[in-house]
């Protein structure tokens, strides 16, 4: 560019020293805008890391999250399988308990309840003796003695040789009725203690019932999976938050990135149109000094047209 486009006139004796001059200042802009760039430049690529640097922090969280909650169900599936299993176990082992007293105790019930009912009769129906007594007699334990009785009076009088005659006849009946009344009086304690045996029986099948129940209810109760489930819904819904929070915090980081990077081009906006006007003033001092020629305006656009 020569001199006489930037001055409007004025002597040729400074213009080694005014060229000199211009070319410092012309220097020091360019230095100036390498500088901005390299700073600019610098500057985006930090950024760019740092995005970089956050999503993969952020990535690496979801997916511990992620991997927490995959823990987590397999534990509650875990849990609740054992429960379950457990709970089972403890409703079989009060069913088998309870087989074991019914096959013990049951066969016991039925002549024990007979038995009761032979005592009920003899007790409080006005002819209960006399019924009861019917009944034995009918019974085969009384006909086995009594024929073991008759046989031996029979057998008495053949060993005599004499046929069954009056006294013979006498002594027969004499001996039914003492085995009539010694076998029914014990017959009729064998009766109570029978009664009383069957009774126990009842009494401790009804006891190996209520254990039943209770072991059954104490086995739905360990068996209720309610509380896990609750539990884990909890669980879960404390991951889906830190989800979000997550979520969250990654938009306002990217957010701000975002932020940083229009700053970033702001700054340097400002820095090389600083630059530039000090490359203007700078020339203009120097251009506007020489032996008080003003400044040539077009010149100076030319100039900062290499900003």
């Amino acid at each position: 560019m020569g001199a006489d486009t930037i001055m409007s006139g004025g002597g040729g004796g400074n213009m080694v020293s005014t060229a000199m001059d211009i070319g410092g200042a012309l220097l020091n802009y360019g230095i100036g805008r390498k500088r901005n760039k390299s700073a600019r430049k610098a500057l985006e690529e930090a950024n760019r890391v740092a995005g970089i640097n956050i999503n993969q922090g952020y990535d690496t969280a979801l997916g511990a999250l992620d991997t927490g909650q995959q823990a987590l169900e397999s534990g509650y599936g875990a849990a609740k399988d054992t429960k379950e299993r457990i709970s089972g176990q403890m409703g079989d082992v009060a069913q088998q308990g309870f087989n074991a007293q019914s096959d013990m105790w049951t066969p016991w019930t039925v002549p024990g309840l007979n038995a009761y009912q032979n005592m009920d009769t003899l007790l409080n129906d006005p002819n209960g003796y006399n019924t009861i007594l019917q009944k034995y007699q009918a019974s085969p334990q009384f006909q086995f003695q009594l024929k073991q009785a008759t046989d031996a009076v029979q057998r008495s009088a053949a060993a005599t040789g004499n046929r069954l005659g009056g006294a013979q006849l006498s002594a027969l009946s004499g001996r039914a009725n003492d085995v009539a009344n010694q076998s029914f009086n014990g017959w009729l304690d064998r009766l109570q203690q029978m009664a009383q045996t069957g009774f126990n029986a009842q009494s401790n099948l009804s006891q190996a019932q209520n254990n039943l129940t209770t072991g059954r209810t104490n086995a739905l109760q360990y068996g209720d999976t309610s509380a896990l489930d609750v539990g884990m819904g909890k669980d879960v819904l404390g991951i889906n938050q830190q989800r979000g929070d997550i979520g969250i915090n990654r938009g306002q980081d990217m957010a701000n990135l975002a932020l940083g990077r229009g700053t970033i081009g702001a700054n340097y906006h400002l820095a090389q149109g600083a630059n530039g006007q000090n490359l203007v003033n700078a020339l203009g001092q120097k251009l506007g000094g020489e032996n008080g020629s003003a400044v040539n305006i077009a010149g100076l656009s030319k100039l900062t047209a290499l900003m």
